[in-house]
């Protein structure tokens, strides 16, 4: 569940008691920060696609960069918060990978690019 997925009530209070981002974990500090929050207060998914990622397979994005720096950071993150020992892959890679491929959808665009205003910000 990534940071852009979930509603935190008393965000001010939250950073107050678990602290900011950790530099220690660089490439992975939303995946630090949601282990923090989640162990720290109730969190709730919101169900609406809020942000939207865009990959690009020629290296535009960070998860193109598996290199030993980054893979540092994920053993860390993973002794941190007692994980155990993750692969480090980018999402091409496992768009590749058997399990993911029998899950595969297909694609429809449904948003044109334009601003979408909630029902409950006006």
């Amino acid at each position: 569940m990534s940071p852009q997925a979930v509603c935190i009530k008393r965000k001010k209070e939250l950073h107050d008691k678990i602290g900011m981002f950790d530099p220690n974990v660089h490439n992975y500090w939303d995946w630090d920060f949601m282990l923090r929050a989640a162990q720290a207060c109730q969190v709730k998914r919101v169900p609406v696609a809020s942000v939207i990622y865009a990959f690009a397979e020629s290296g535009t994005n960070q998860s193109a960069s598996l290199n030993e720096k980054r893979k540092a950071y994920l053993d860390k993150l993973c002794e941190k918060h007692h994980l155990g020992s993750l692969p480090q892959k980018n999402f091409f890679v496992l768009l590749e990978e058997p399990e993911m491929k029998e899950r595969e959808a297909n694609t429809t665009i449904v948003w044109g690019g334009q601003p979408i205003h909630s029902r409950y910000s006006r």
